[in-house]
């Protein structure tokens, strides 16, 4: 079960993956899902305690830079 869940979508396959990297590398997190959306996009959710989903989340959007088309 996860506490907390986190998710981003870019608007680049190749960047989506590195961020999704750097998420589970940020803290322990569980890697819920990550695949494309529609073509060019791609959404990353992960899930865990509160405090590293917050840590991986933060790290994520960072790491997405300008390709960040959405978060929560």
């Amino acid at each position: 079960m996860h506490v907390a869940i986190a998710a981003i979508e870019t608007s680049s396959i190749a960047q989506g993956t590195v961020v999704g990297d750097a998420m589970v590398k940020q803290a322990e997190v569980t890697l819920i899902e990550a695949c494309t959306l529609s073509p060019g996009k791609y959404w990353i959710l992960i899930g865990g305690d509160v405090g590293p989903v917050r840590a991986s989340f933060r790290r994520g959007v960072e790491v997405a830079a300008e390709t960040l088309l959405d978060s929560l």
